[in-house]
This record gives C-alpha cells, sequence and structure tokens, in this order.
C-alpha cells in the first residue's frame, strides 16, 4: 500500500470513477459545472466522517 494519507487515501479507495457511479446511480449528477462538483463532495463529507476527531 502506497504511504498516503487523508483525501489521497480516500481517493485512493474510493477511486473517481466509483465515486461518479455511485452518484449517477443515485439520481444526483451535475446540471451544469460548479465550484465543488459532485465527486469532490461526496470525498469531503466521507472525510468529515473518516478524520473525524468525535467518537
Amino acid at each position: 500500500m502506497p504511504e498516503i494519507s487523508g483525501l489521497g487515501l480516500l481517493t485512493w479507495v474510493y477511486p473517481p470513477g466509483l465515486v461518479d457511479g455511485v452518484v449517477a446511480a443515485c439520481g444526483r449528477t451535475e446540471q451544469r459545472r460548479r465550484l465543488l462538483p459532485a465527486r469532490l463532495v461526496v470525498n469531503f463529507v466521507l472525510g468529515l466522517a473518516l478524520f473525524s476527531p468525535a467518537p
């Protein structure tokens, strides 16, 4: 396993194609281009949940 952490670890475990597929399967694809695409929002929320200091 490569020496990565944080967001790099999330993108290694959950590749962009997988995240895009899940977003599309949920019917939440983007209607127009935004500054923060759906893929990054998913990674951000996963990071909040996984790397939170709260138990």
